[in-house]
């Protein structure tokens, strides 16, 4: 009895927190500067912890204040985009941050720090419209899980074109596009939870093009597609340091013809687990050798 109170009691709770959420809609009102009441519907209302934010075909919204409240959503429609300077914002939070319109939904720009909090998505049908994307140097914290596409190509969920860290506190996964993409020298890469392929062809859960070092603390493994893999790397040069590499009979993990050094602590091989410290090296595309 006492606990179909208490679930009573937090059904209660959760429908009314619903039920309090507000769909904060930019609208320009004054100019395209987020912290600026008149520029939200409400009317004229600022976006307050627990609303789900939505930027309209048509507006390049600056994020001018240093962290945003605790938000349910944030996404946007056609055209609608955010730029978040670095030097200005610290901290963007919501539970899901979601691309579903025809360009990237949020661009990072300056050279400090940024953490972004909430996992992130990506439902665009369109063509190369990341979630976020990094266009100058900065030092990204993702606190939160990564997904690449469930529609369209090339929809990452983050796409890296310069140099800086990151750091993924979450999973890195495919999905029909990749989960993070990176195309810049950054500084270094450390993903801290698991990193696996998608479910079609290419959907990478990390796609390398960089000489920057790779740190995987948690597994990678290939999708269900068989050129789906945790880890596509087509540097010659790049640093890969991973906590275990599993190898399925469908998918081949990693795929990188001539890549740099795969400092391995566990290689899972179709079921089998053999622990090593070797340095080894792909030679070839399904191969690997050791010292």
């Amino acid at each position: 009895m006492k606990k179909t109170i208490r679930f009573l009691i937090f059904s209660l709770i959760l429908l009314t927190t619903l039920a309090l959420a507000r769909t904060a809609t930019f609208d320009g009102g004054t100019n395209l500067l987020w912290n600026v009441a008149a520029n939200w519907d409400g009317p004229d209302t600022l976006p307050v912890a627990g609303d789900a934010v939505v930027i309209p075909n048509g507006f390049t919204v600056e994020l001018d204040l240093a962290v945003t409240p605790n938000l349910l959503s944030i996404t946007n429609v056609g055209t609608g985009t955010i730029t978040a300077d670095s030097a200005v914002v610290k901290t963007i939070t919501a539970t899901t941050i979601t691309a579903n319109g025809t360009v990237p939904l949020i661009s990072l720009l300056g050279v400090a720090s940024t953490e972004i909090i909430g996992n992130i998505t990506n439902t665009s049908a369109d063509t190369g419209d990341y979630t976020i994307h990094i266009t100058s140097a900065v030092n990204v914290t993702f606190t939160g899980n990564l997904a690449g596409g469930t529609a369209g190509t090339t929809n990452y969920a983050v796409y890296n074109a310069t140099t800086g860290g990151i750091l993924v506190t979450g999973n890195v996964a495919g999905d029909n596009n990749i989960g993070l993409y990176l195309n810049g020298i950054q500084t270094s890469c450390i993903i801290m939870g698991n990193t696996t392929g998608g479910d079609t062809a290419g959907a990478s859960g990390v796609h390398n093009q960089t000489s920057g070092p790779l740190d995987f603390r948690g597994s990678v493994t290939g999708g269900l597609n068989a050129t789906a893999y945790g880890l596509y790397n087509t540097s010659t040069t790049a640093v890969i340091k991973a906590h275990e590499f599993v190898f399925t009979s469908a998918t081949a993990v990693p795929h990188g013809g001539n890549c740099g050094i795969l400092d391995v602590s566990i290689l899972n091989l179709n079921g089998m687990t053999y622990k090593t410290n070797l340095s080894i090296y792909t030679k070839d595309r399904y191969s690997i050798y050791g010292d």
